[in-house]
């Protein structure tokens, strides 16, 4: 895995804002760093209604977004190519 992450280009991993301007530098220094349990979140979330723009993320324990994203998507989420 690691050797998969150090040979890509970082900024294809980066999520994009309406204008297709990559997100993460901007919402790091907006937010700041990260601790080893959060993970970086839009809310309202973005299947819901909201916006992809840096103000509208958010800091969250990492285990209860990803309960929260199950809650709201569901079980069935995950699609094999």
């Amino acid at each position: 895995m690691k050797a998969f992450f150090t040979g890509a280009d970082a900024e294809q991993f980066d999520f994009r804002d309406r204008e297709e301007v990559p997100m993460f530098d901007r919402v790091y220094e907006y937010l700041g760093p990260l601790q080893f349990d959060e993970v970086y979140g839009f809310a309202p979330g973005l299947r819901i209604g909201g916006a992809a723009v840096v103000e509208s993320t958010h800091l969250f324990q990492i285990h209860v977004h990803m309960a929260l994203l199950r809650t709201a998507i569901g079980d069935n989420w995950y699609v094999a190519g």
